[in-house]
C-alpha cells in the first residue's frame, strides 16, 4: 500500500511520521504510528489513545479519515517545525485542504520560524454532512469556558471536557472532583456533557521539544504550539457524530482587546 511512499522516503532520505494502524472500539480510538530515528527523542509513546465517555454512539462506525484528525492535529506543529513528512492513508478532504491555512496561522504568530514539512496522503474523502442545530463547546469549568457556555446557550450546546490536558491522566482524585462539578454545571444549564480521556500530552517528550525551541522564545511547546490545536481537535469526533454546526473554544482576549489587526 505504501510502496511508492517508501520509495520516496528512501530516495529523499526524509524524516517522517507515519500512521501505521487505527484501532476503534465502541468508545475509543487508538492511532498507532512510527517515526524515523532522528526524531525519536521527541516522543514518549508511539500511539495516541482517546476514550470518549458518556457517549451513546459507536465509534467503530467513525471513518478512519475522521478518526485520525485529533492525532494529525497534535503532530502537525512537529511536522512543520522539524520539516518532516506525515504519511497517512486516508483523511477528510475538508480538513486536509485546511492544513495550509492552519500553517499560515502559525507563520503569522511566529514569523521568525521557517515552518516547512508536508502531509502525504494516499486518499482524501469528503465526509461532509448537513449540519444540525447544535454546537460543541470545549469546557474546563474555568471562567472563560463558563462565559462561553452562558453566551451560547441558544446554540443547543454539548460540552466536552478533556482529561489529560490540565489534569494528568494519573490524577484520578482531582479529575473525579472536577468531573462531578462539571456534571452539576451541565445539569444546571440543561446541556449534555461528554468527556474525552486522552494521552495526547503524555505521548510527547515536552522536555526535548521545549529544548528545541529557538533562543529568546518561551520554552513551552505546549503553550506555544500544541495547546489550542491539540484541545479543539478532540471535539471533531463529537461534532461529526452530532452533525454539529460549530466547535466553540474559549478565548481570554478578543481581537479588539488584544489590539490585533486581522
Amino acid at each position: 500500500m505504501f510502496n511508492s511512499i517508501k520509495s520516496l522516503l528512501k530516495r529523499d532520505n526524509s524524516q517522517f511520521i507515519k500512521i501505521d494502524s487505527i484501532e476503534k472500539t465502541s468508545n475509543s480510538i487508538k492511532v498507532n504510528f512510527s517515526f524515523c530515528d532522528e526524531i525519536s527523542k521527541y516522543f514518549r509513546q508511539n500511539f495516541q489513545k482517546i476514550q470518549y465517555l458518556k457517549l451513546n454512539h459507536d465509534l467503530t462506525n467513525i471513518p478512519d479519515g475522521i478518526a485520525i484528525i485529533p492525532f494529525v492535529s497534535n503532530v502537525l506543529p512537529i511536522i512543520w517545525f522539524f520539516d518532516l513528512k506525515l504519511i497517512i492513508d486516508e483523511i477528510d478532504k475538508n480538513f486536509f485542504e485546511s492544513i495550509d491555512d492552519i500553517k499560515k496561522g502559525y507563520k503569522l504568530l511566529f514569523p521568525f520560524i521557517d515552518f516547512k514539512g508536508e502531509v502525504i496522503c494516499k486518499n482524501t474523502k469528503d465526509f461532509s454532512y448537513t449540519a444540525q442545530n447544535n454546537s460543541v463547546a470545549l469546557f474546563s469549568q474555568g471562567l472563560d469556558s463558563i462565559n462561553t457556555v452562558i453566551n451560547n446557550l441558544d446554540k443547543n450546546l454539548s460540552l466536552l471536557t478533556l482529561h489529560g490536558s490540565d489534569i494528568p491522566l494519573d490524577k484520578t482524585e482531582g479529575w473525579n472532583n472536577l468531573s462531578g462539578k462539571i456534571d452539576e454545571f451541565a445539569e444546571s444549564v440543561n446541556v449534555k456533557n461528554y468527556y474525552a480521556k486522552s494521552n495526547f500530552r503524555r505521548m510527547l517528550n515536552n522536555t526535548q521539544l521545549n529544548n528545541a525551541l529557538p533562543d529568546g522564545m518561551k520554552k513551552s511547546w505546549w503553550h506555544q504550539f500544541q495547546h489550542g490545536i491539540g484541545i479543539i481537535s478532540h471535539a471533531t469526533i463529537i461534532a461529526y457524530l452530532l452533525k454539529s454546526e460549530n466547535i466553540l473554544i474559549a478565548s481570554s482576549l478578543s481581537k479588539a482587546s488584544a489590539n490585533l489587526k486581522i
